[in-house]
């Protein structure tokens, strides 16, 4: 096994953080393709309701 995965939390901890940015550069899409008051309806929330 990794070094980097020495708990069970460490790869909850990885999976969290690589949702969160998958959900951002998504939520990035949205803003430069549909447009600003698009992501102004649904943006802030979607990240947690991902």
């Amino acid at each position: 096994m990794y070094v980097e995965f020495e708990e069970f939390i460490d790869g909850i901890v990885y999976a969290v953080a690589i949702a969160a940015g998958f959900a951002t550069v998504e939520n990035l899409f949205y803003v430069f393709l549909a447009g600003g008051s698009t992501f102004q309806s649904f943006g802030p929330g979607r990240c947690c309701g991902h």
